[in-house]
């Protein structure tokens, strides 16, 4: 007796296509890890068996969330994503709210949720190691419930809140061409290496010169570029606050002045003829100067290495190899190439100048030298106001963006720079707020125009009034139509094709070098004949005074024709006839005797 197997107590999920439901798991390679990467996600289609795998740092659910993100804004997310992990990298991403408005923008789940309106979550128990290689189906046993997200309410306060929501593509902000070069864009970049390493930063204590602490994180080396010189002027801003970078430069200050004043002394001893005890005075005077030009020197100096040491400790190892090398070409070796590419014979030693250029060489290690020309090209050109952000969001992140071009280096300071060429500062106040509002609409614009007699003389100002003129323009500018207002009266019903009708011809135009004129014969038409084949020129049924020709289709033409025809009698086609009735009975008799003779051999053999 056969057992039979018991039927599950579900019902399948059935999958239609690409895109109707997805598969995530998890592979650990925690004992063989490449650098920081110690997992791999793997997300497959159930439909089709497209996979997409991606190395990941951690099962963190922001990870996986960053890590998914861009699949979703490529290919769509399936309405049912199931996985076999349980809930060890799915805590925060399908948290069950309560309500959808309490959703923040900032939260990984955010990020995940923006571009489902709708979907279902399972989970799985795991029915196999997180360790198998591929993306198995989902277990038969789905225990889990069923999570709907409605973020209607929430996609449209997040654009209130937040100067780039998350999904935005640089092409919703973009005009014109050129930015591509841009080293900073409007749409922040996202490094998931960062963001892992950034729930648990290495940080570094400093004491402020009034007494109180704080702590700066430590670089990594992994993340974008715009966190890049964050971090570079938050390294300035500490060592300025620490009170080192203000004590260099007052020592060397101080020094200067000290040396002027030395050089004066020796000028007057070798110049004007004095007594001995002047000169004595002047000797002692110039030996005190001296002594304290050497304080000064050491001062200057010792307050220089804690800024370029200070500097270094907020960098990781791997992170500091790039900036151990700059420091050394630059303060120690002799001769050695400047920041503008001209050979020096003697290094200048570690002092605050020297620390600017080692600053700025390490930012040329990420940007290129003409980064504060692309960055400055790209406010000024290639930089719209994207219709998902406020008015207010937006001015934000273009001032922040145009704070970023004096940080960033420029051709001023590279071997490329010639007598004529400038440093690149930021744009003035009245400049750019001429700028934002030419990346606003050009409905805004004109508005403006009516409202105001002159160009914007200050950001805010303009925010001000682009405030008011947005909450009169809600309407989605995507959705308004761009097509031209028709005339009164020239509105007509759409021609539609009843179903089964005949395609109507096209109708015929005037003779150019691509289309066909309609041909016309005077002769046909008037004596009888196709018109329409031809032209007078070509008839070849008349001649010239209209009398028919003697050629194809003359009527001496068809008699020649009828005249060439076999000529049969009646009875010859009679004899034909009885000559294939003959030969018609024949083949009848033959297929009769040979039925017979297959009759009486099957008798025989039954009997």
């Amino acid at each position: 007796m056969v057992r039979r197997r018991p039927s599950p107590s579900h019902q399948p999920i059935l999958t239609h296509g690409f895109g109707a439901s997805g598969h995530i798991d998890l592979v650990d390679y925690q004992t063989m890890p490449n650098a920081n990467y110690e997992y791999l996600m793997n997300y497959i289609d159930c439909g089709t068996k497209f996979e997409v795998s991606k190395p990941i740092v951690s099962k963190r659910e922001v990870i996986v969330a960053a890590s998914l993100l861009p699949v979703f804004c490529q290919f769509g997310p399936p309405p049912i994503l199931q996985s076999d992990n349980s809930r060890e990298f799915c805590g925060q991403p399908i948290t069950v709210r309560s309500t959808p408005s309490r959703l923040s923008s900032a939260s990984p789940a955010f990020s995940i949720h923006v571009f489902a309106r709708q979907a279902t979550v399972f989970h799985a128990p795991v029915n196999s190691s997180t360790t198998s290689a591929l993306c198995d189906p989902a277990a038969n046993k789905i225990r889990a419930n069923r999570v709907s997200f409605d973020l209607g309410a929430a996609l449209s306060r997040m654009s209130a809140e937040k100067m780039a929501p998350i999904g935005l593509k640089n092409q919703e902000c973009k005009r014109g061409r050129g930015g591509e070069k841009a080293p900073i864009r409007y749409v922040p970049d996202r490094d998931p290496v960062q963001e892992a390493l950034d729930f648990k930063p290495k940080t570094l204590k400093c004491t402020l010169t009034n007494g109180s602490e704080t702590r700066v994180t430590v670089w990594s080396g992994h993340g974008t570029n715009e966190q890049f010189v964050l971090h570079v002027n938050k390294a300035y801003s500490t060592a300025k606050k620490m009170g080192l970078i203000p004590a260099c430069d007052d020592a060397e200050k101080a020094y200067e002045s000290k040396k002027g004043d030395w050089k004066a002394v020796l000028r007057e001893l070798a110049d004007d003829p004095l007594s001995k005890t002047e000169k004595e005075k002047k000797t002692a005077e110039s030996l005190s100067l001296k002594a304290n030009m050497l304080a000064l020197r050491t001062k200057m100096t010792d307050s220089a290495l804690e800024v370029f040491q200070l500097y270094a400790n907020l960098l990781t190892e791997e992170a500091r190899q790039p900036w151990d090398l700059i420091v050394k070409e630059q303060t120690e070796s002799s001769p050695f190439h400047d920041i503008f590419g001209v050979e020096r014979k003697k290094s200048p030693g570690k002092m605050s100048e020297s620390f600017r250029r080692c600053q700025l060489l390490h930012l040329q290690s990420c940007f290129a030298h003409d980064a504060g020309e692309n960055l400055k090209f790209y406010i000024s050109n290639c930089l719209k106001k994207p219709n998902k952000v406020r008015v207010r969001q937006f001015v934000q992140r273009v001032m922040q963006l145009n704070n970023y071009v004096e940080d960033l280096p420029c051709m001023y300071y590279s071997p490329s720079a010639s007598t004529m060429t400038q440093q690149v500062y930021s744009f003035t106040d009245a400049e750019l707020a001429c700028h934002i509002l030419r990346m606003c609409p050009l409905k805004w614009q004109d508005q403006y125009h009516l409202l105001e007699k002159c160009y914007p003389k200050g950001v805010k100002p303009l925010l001000l009034i682009l405030e008011r003129i947005e909450v009169a323009h809600q309407v989605d500018e995507r959705q308004s139509s761009s097509k031209p207002a028709k005339a009164q009266g020239a509105e007509q019903p759409s021609k539609k094709f009843a179903p089964g009708a005949r395609i109507p011809k096209k109708p015929k135009q005037a003779r150019t070098e691509y289309t066909r004129v309609d041909k016309n014969c005077k002769l046909c038409k008037k004596h009888g004949g196709a018109h329409t084949t031809h032209n007078t020129a070509e008839c070849r049924r008349y001649n010239k005074d209209g009398t028919p020709t003697q050629g194809t289709f003359g009527q001496s033409a068809r008699k020649s024709h009828e005249d060439s025809r076999p000529k049969k009698s009646y009875a010859q086609v009679l004899a034909c006839m009885e000559k294939l009735e003959k030969s018609l009975k024949k083949a009848n008799e033959k297929g009769k005797k040979r039925r017979r003779r297959e009759e009486s051999d099957s008798n025989s053999d039954s009997s």
